[in-house]
């Protein structure tokens, strides 16, 4: 049997220093665009108000942005959020 030698060439090795690249920020940029535009995503609901339908995922993905990053971290709970920063989520939102 033969043996099979492979070349690694100096730019393909692994580097011991080299760190991993973590997940990146959500922005919505395409989101973020449109609304700019005035173009609104026709969003579905079902009869218990979960979204449905085709932007599904993209209205998901901005209201949870919106709730991670609208509101102090130092709230324990939604309920303790001061109804001004929740209003404010509201109207981005339906904007």
């Amino acid at each position: 049997m033969e043996d099979r030698v492979t070349q690694i060439e100096a730019g393909d090795a692994p580097s011991a220093t080299k760190q991993r690249k973590g997940r990146s920020a959500t922005r919505l940029k395409d989101i973020t665009k449109d609304r700019i535009e005035g173009k609104l995503l026709p969003i579905e609901f079902d009869r218990n108000w979960n979204p449905t339908g085709e932007h599904r995922t993209k209205y998901v993905s901005f209201v949870s942005l919106l709730a991670r990053n609208k509101p102090s971290i130092t709230y324990l709970t939604w309920d303790a959020v001061d109804d001004r920063v929740k209003n404010q989520i509201w109207d981005t939102i339906r904007v």
